[in-house]
């Protein structure tokens, strides 16, 4: 008795299920792959700005990163940036967004705060 089993992997991705084969190949190259995310805070007000929170939330995890901010003092015109790496699995085809928001506080007056979404 010979069996022939034909599968159209045009629509799977890898890591996908079809039927009970689950396909884990990567042509020998992992799947896990360091992922360095970048967030630059800039100052384009006219007064300096002392950041006070960097907040990340992906998914259900909200972490402050805060201890990661390179200057937490921001003078008119610069810039500061906060750094941070994570393992991602580039073999599952899932949508990730991330959101930023940061806050800062002037010497005196009202603090301000910007969100941004990213979506990798």
């Amino acid at each position: 008795v010979e069996q022939t089993l034909v599968i159209d992997t045009t629509a799977l991705n890898l890591k996908d299920t079809f039927g009970s084969i689950q396909l884990e190949g990567c042509d020998e190259q992992s799947c896990l792959i360091p992922i360095t995310y970048t967030y630059n805070i800039a100052n384009i007000g006219d007064t300096p700005m002392e950041v006070t929170t960097v907040m990340r939330t992906r998914g259900t995890s909200m972490v402050d990163l805060i201890g990661i901010v390179e200057d937490r003092n921001v003078e008119v015109g610069e810039s500061t940036v906060a750094k941070e790496t994570e393992v991602l699995d580039v073999c599952v085809n899932v949508d990730e967004e991330t959101r930023i928001r940061v806050e800062a506080d002037p010497p005196q007056g009202i603090p301000c705060f910007s969100e941004d979404d990213y979506e990798l």
